[in-house]
């Protein structure tokens, strides 16, 4: 007796592709908040500029500020590769054999990997940011309690 039920290979490149595809619309959902993050810090460091430059060097205020730019610049880049790959995604969805699908996969994984260090990373940043404006607000509330404006 022959066996009825046949693996249709297309069939599953397609789940697959779905998948990868719904992961990367997650990524970008991710990026979009890691963006507002960062419109957020941009606003935090503007806010209070006046109260870091007292308490802190210029220098470490510059550097917390490059940073800021260069991690800004980097989710840009992985947002630019994750869409690419959501079109990639996108046409082998529609002809599952028409590109290059180890070469897709690993960019997915590559972006994937990206993505998650990109976030610990500003995790990071957010945590310094928070730290030395916790510290400058706090001197801050000292010198007003002690009477020097």
């Amino acid at each position: 007796m022959e066996n009825n039920l046949k693996v249709n290979p297309v069939a599953d490149h397609i789940s697959e592709w779905s998948r990868m595809f719904s992961s990367s619309e997650n990524l970008r959902s991710e990026l979009d908040f890691c963006e507002d993050e960062l419109t957020f810090l941009h606003k935090l460091i503007d806010k209070y500029f006046m109260h870091l430059m007292e308490d802190e060097s210029l220098h470490t205020l510059n550097k917390i500020s490059t940073r800021l730019h260069k991690t800004e610049e980097n989710r840009k880049e992985l947002e630019t590769s994750n869409n690419r790959i959501m079109q990639k995604i996108g046409l082998l969805l529609e002809n599952p054999f028409s590109q290059n699908e180890h070469q897709i996969k690993d960019s997915f994984n590559v972006t994937f990997s990206h993505v998650h260090e990109f976030q610990i990373g500003l995790r990071t940043l957010k945590s310094e940011i928070f730290e030395i404006l916790e510290k400058s607000l706090r001197t801050e509330k000292g010198r007003k309690l002690l009477g020097h404006q």
